[in-house]
């Protein structure tokens, strides 16, 4: 599998193993095994490639409940399909629901603030904190505008700490989104993650409880929303992220 995310070259590729589909009796789920690869590492969870993998399942037929497992190494999540009707929305033939486990998020204290701030050349930095689940930096900006125009150099990234960096700030106001973010994960093999669903289960949590609230409207910035804005909505439940 290796190889071919490789060859595909691009940041994560999702590997859906068909062979090992069953059905949860408990649950009447079906259930597949999904891995992830990035062009040089498996990695234990990614968001957007697991949105991609349940819109494949649920229009090519493979299931035909409106509801999907899969076992991956993070655990199993589950993708619900909702007709579009629900939410009042003619345009499109449904959405699709993921659940993700929140995780926890905590102050990152072996590092001095000043460091963080020379390694993302001199930001200004609000609040450095460690994403628990898989290892990465969670810096706070002190502005969108910081977040936005901000000129990655990738090398000074990859000798820091974590195992990738997320830079995040409060959005304007008037924008229509509660915070912007990017991610940057040179050490797996990926300079900057244009989406990045993973990266979203730790800001959920911090941004619940600078905001107040428990759902988001989220601008990553990168290339792909430069050209087109590509909002995406999280809802913070006691225990789960829900991705839309």
């Amino acid at each position: 599998m290796q190889p071919v995310a490789a060859e595909f070259n691009l940041p994560t590729t999702g590997f859906l193993s068909v062979s090992f589909l069953s059905v949860d009796h408990r649950t009447e789920k079906s259930r597949f095994n999904l891995r992830w690869f990035t062009r040089v590492s498996e990695v234990p969870f990614c968001g957007h490639a697991t949105l991609t993998t349940s819109h494949f399942v649920f229009e090519s037929g493979l299931v035909d409940s409106n509801s999907v497992e899969f076992s991956t190494l993070s655990g199993v999540l589950t993708a619900n399909r909702i007709s579009a009707n629900e939410i009042n929305d003619s345009e499109h033939g449904f959405y699709i629901e993921l659940d993700f486990s929140l995780g926890t998020i905590s102050v990152f204290k072996d590092i001095e603030v000043s460091v963080v701030s020379k390694m993302l050349n001199g930001v200004s930095v609000v609040d450095v904190l460690m994403n628990n689940a898989f290892d990465d930096i969670v810096v706070v900006l002190s502005s969108a505008e910081e977040v936005a125009d901000f000129k990655p150099q990738f090398h000074k990234i990859k000798e820091g700490p974590g195992r990738a960096v997320i830079i995040t700030a409060r959005a304007p106001d008037g924008t229509g989104f509660d915070f912007y973010s990017r991610v940057f994960g040179p050490k797996i093999g990926v300079d900057e993650d244009p989406v990045c669903g993973s990266a979203h289960c730790a800001l959920a949590l911090y941004w619940h409880e600078k905001l107040g609230k428990c759902d988001f409207v989220v601008y990553q910035v990168s290339f792909l929303s430069l050209l087109s804005p590509l909002p995406c909505v999280f809802v913070w439940t006691e225990s789960m992220i829900h991705m839309f």
